[in-house]
């Protein structure tokens, strides 16, 4: 399931940009840090105020180009928002070039959410060659970074053979896994695999926990699965 995500909520942490708690500096300090060079971060917080009119009216073109040049100041979460900014044309002309461009780094700076963007694009062909096997790559590094949605489509890849091997047990394992990390896809699909022993176990027991896990989680699908086990 292809969302959205917000990168930026990472850095609502208390942190330091300078000398100066990040809290009490305004977003003319953001800008000024930022445009000196090498302060991802005040870029990062610069690009979400502009984007929601926190401290000024909202511009998406001014926001976009504070993402860039975080980005370039190695803030994986500032290549994230401005990959979302071009492959969406928000405030920039769409280019979905520049966009798995910023994706791809920002995935190497860290952005599990970068991963699974990258992810998405070459496995949609989206200002790329389709490419599954580089798809994965992608998918499995965004899992190894914590998004359970990029566990999810890691597994998707591997139960149809799109530029893996296929295997089951390897897709089962992954959809545990973005269970384990709320994704109520990976809930569905590992819940799926145990009720009818494709890669796992047939466990009835199991399934119906996956299964429950996914249906709080408000996957109607989950939910009715539950209800024939």
């Amino acid at each position: 399931m292809r969302l959205r995500i917000l990168s930026f909520l990472a850095c609502l942490a208390p942190v330091f940009v300078g000398t100066v708690p990040a809290h009490t500096q305004t977003l003319s300090d953001y800008e000024t840090l930022c445009r000196a060079g090498s302060n991802g971060f005040a870029c990062l917080q610069a690009g979400v105020q502009h984007s929601f009119g926190r401290a000024a009216p909202i511009d998406l073109t001014r926001a976009a180009d504070l993402f860039s040049l975080g980005c370039g100041a190695g803030s994986a979460a500032a290549c994230t928002e401005a990959g979302y900014h071009y492959l969406l044309g928000e405030g920039v002309t769409e280019d979905q070039e520049r966009s798995i461009g910023l994706f791809v780094q920002g995935c190497d700076g860290g952005s599990a959410i970068a991963c699974l963007e990258a992810g998405y694009q070459y496995v949609n062909g989206e200002g790329v060659a389709r490419d599954d096997q580089r798809a994965t790559e992608l998918f499995l590094s965004g899992c190894d970074g914590g998004s359970g949605t990029a566990c999810t489509e890691a597994g998707t890849q591997y139960l149809q053979g799109y530029g893996v091997e296929q295997s089951a047990q390897r897709a089962a394992k992954l959809f545990e896994r973005g269970c384990r990390a709320h994704d109520l896809d990976g809930c569905y699909h590992a819940g799926v695999s145990h009720m009818i022993g494709e890669g796992a176990a047939e466990n009835a027991a199991r399934a119906a926990d996956l299964l429950r896990h996914g249906c709080a989680l408000g996957d109607a699908r989950a939910c009715e699965t539950l209800e024939r086990l």
